[in-house]
């Protein structure tokens, strides 16, 4: 920890540091604010050109309320957003002087410190904690905290030790024998100088009550897929599990693919065509952002997959082979259906060497490990509430409604400080 830590005389030259750098980043947000606020003054104009149309008869009330929706919480996530850069950006000096104050006696802190507050004081300099790699005696991490990555730039620059050597090269002292950090693959200086301001209110211990979130870590360690594979056993679990989590990585520039097992053709309610449901699976896949060429329909009849295993398996396989997918989602390994259930041991059996993530359904789960979360805007829950009206053959079902999917994502979303959240168990993520 001394090594993290700084000579008073540079407390000036490393505060004009941060707040440069800090500076730097809202020069860029003032930009997105301008371009964010342009943003909203189109979609309004958009948004009363779709209410002159249902004026005139253009439209029905079905295509005013979807339209009206959309464009309503789109506006909401962009404000929202705003309301948080702005709150971010008032008195940087103060929260940078209270960091400051901690790297100053770190050493001092961890010894007078208790277990708990150790590990809290750990994962404030090494967010993603440590690793040690016995076979090239190393010790690794993937995010630093940016402050005290500026610090140990600064020892860099600020002379050589005893031996000649730079300051960064003996960041942990004689205790480890040869350790340096390593910041992954692509890793440069130029990251570290990164500022990211984001995070939980109240997770980091550089938090002061001037800003309402506070300045938070590097992140080296991205949820970032080229090619992911929704295992869907029937049309429509994708989007009640993951929806908005589709919507992102679509977003983002991933190529999503979508494999339904099941159109459920024999359990379709008597008012409905039996074949609905793929209607109504092709009209959300679209809305979500997914190629029509990446949706991919089978034709298992319900309820009936776990005596048709091998022939499920071999059809996962054949996707594997096709798609090569760096992610797959798929239902929990503890969900109840037994079609649920069936995907999930055979995508596990698949895909036993790839990045595995399940999506969470209440309603089939007894047991759930909330183990990764993905954070979700106004929009992209917006969507995924519009998605699901389109499976208008299932809306008797209880959890097939707004309230219901808004409710659960608030729940997921208070657990890590965000509005809105999906949450995944892991079942095995793979860092490239």
């Amino acid at each position: 920890m001394s090594h993290f830590e700084y000579d008073l005389k540079y407390k000036d030259r490393l505060k004009n540091i941060l707040l440069d750098k800090l500076k730097d980043c809202f020069a860029d947000d003032h930009v997105n604010e301008k371009n964010s606020r342009k943003r909203i003054t189109e979609i309004k104009s958009q948004l009363e050109k779709v209410e002159e149309r249902f004026v005139l008869g253009e439209i029905s009330k079905e295509q005013y309320e979807k339209f009206s929706t959309l464009y309503s919480g789109q506006i909401k996530s962009i404000e929202q957003e705003l309301d948080q850069s702005g709150k971010i950006s008032s008195n940087l000096e103060l929260a940078v002087e209270k960091g400051l104050k901690y790297a100053q006696n770190l050493r001092q802190l961890w010894v007078s410190s208790d277990y708990h507050e150790k590990q809290r004081l750990q994962y404030l300099v090494f967010p993603e904690g440590m690793l040690y790699s016995k076979k090239n005696d190393e010790v690794l991490t993937t995010r630093i905290n940016t402050l005290f990555g500026q610090i140990a730039l600064l020892s860099r620059t600020s002379g050589k030790n005893k031996k000649g050597k730079p300051e960064t090269e003996c960041l942990f002292g004689s205790s480890v024998a040869s350790p340096r950090i390593e910041l992954g693959s692509g890793a440069s200086e130029t990251l570290i100088l990164s500022i990211v301001l984001r995070g939980r209110k109240g997770s980091n211990l550089i938090n002061s009550g001037a800003i309402s979130r506070p300045i938070e870590y590097l992140s080296l360690m991205k949820f970032d897929f080229k090619r992911v594979l929704i295992l869907a056993p029937h049309t429509d679990d994708g989007e009640f599990g993951c929806g908005g989590t589709i919507h992102k990585m679509v977003e983002s520039g991933a190529d999503v693919y979508y494999a339904a097992f099941s159109a459920c053709q024999q359990s379709v309610l008597k008012e409905f065509p039996s074949d609905i449901l793929i209607t109504e699976v092709k009209n959300a896949t679209r809305i979500l952002g997914i190629k029509p060429e990446h949706l991919v329909l089978m034709d298992y009849q319900v309820r009936t997959f776990n005596y048709r295993r091998q022939e499920i398996l071999e059809d996962i396989l054949r996707l594997k082979k096709q798609i090569n997918p760096d992610l797959v989602i798929m239902p929990s390994v503890n969900d109840i259906h037994q079609d649920h259930h069936t995907i999930a041991t055979e995508g596990t059996r698949a895909f036993k060497n790839s990045t595995l993530l399940c999506y969470e359904m209440p309603w089939n789960n007894f047991s759930f490990q909330t183990t990764c979360f993905v954070p979700l805007t106004e929009k992209e829950i917006a969507v995924k509430a519009q998605v699901l009206t389109e499976y208008k053959s299932q809306a008797h079902r209880p959890y097939a409604n707004e309230e219901f999917i808004r409710s659960l994502a608030r729940t997921r979303g208070v657990q890590v400080d965000q509005p809105y959240a999906e949450v995944f168990e892991v079942i095995r993520w793979i860092i490239q």
